[in-house]
């Protein structure tokens, strides 16, 4: 049995250095000379990764960042990027910020895996000034994040 697990952790790290290595290609056009923090999550049961120069750890402010996937083990998948003052999938800018006057901090990237919904904010002024941002969702039937809608009629 000891054999088997020695076999099976050598595999899994072979498996994630193969996937670190098509990765990196990747983050490193996007993230430039920033280092990054690569993570695993889980949205709305679905196993992505998330990419990302951070800020201010504590709080989660991140001033880049990007959730993806790897599939058939090389294919590169970008979902959703939080840049300096957009939040964009491949086919569309979801939200956009600015607060006139004042220079960009990062954005508050909060992931609620059990429920799926990444919650965000846009700081400006070294985390001083902060806008509200939107709440994203994973749609499995679309595969793409979402803006949430809320329905203001029930409040």
């Amino acid at each position: 049995m000891k054999y088997f697990n020695k076999v099976v952790a050598v595999v899994f790290l072979l498996f994630v250095n193969f996937i670190n290595v098509y990765s990196n290609e990747y983050l490193n056009k996007f993230f430039g000379e920033q280092k990054y923090i690569v993570k695993e999550i889980f949205i709305g049961n679905k196993q992505m990764l998330f990419a990302g120069t951070c800020k201010n750890f504590s709080k989660q402010i991140y001033d880049k960042a990007i959730i993806y996937e790897i599939q058939n083990n090389d294919d590169f998948i970008p979902h959703i990027t939080f840049t300096e003052n957009k939040i964009s999938t491949v086919n569309s800018i979801l939200f956009s910020s600015y607060i006139k006057g004042k220079k960009f901090y990062g954005w508050k990237i909060v992931i609620t895996e059990k429920d799926g919904y990444i919650d965000t904010d846009y700081y400006a002024e070294n985390g001083k000034n902060v806008a509200d941002g939107i709440s994203i969702y994973w749609d499995n039937a679309n595969k793409e994040f979402k803006q949430s809608e809320f329905d203001t009629s029930q409040l």
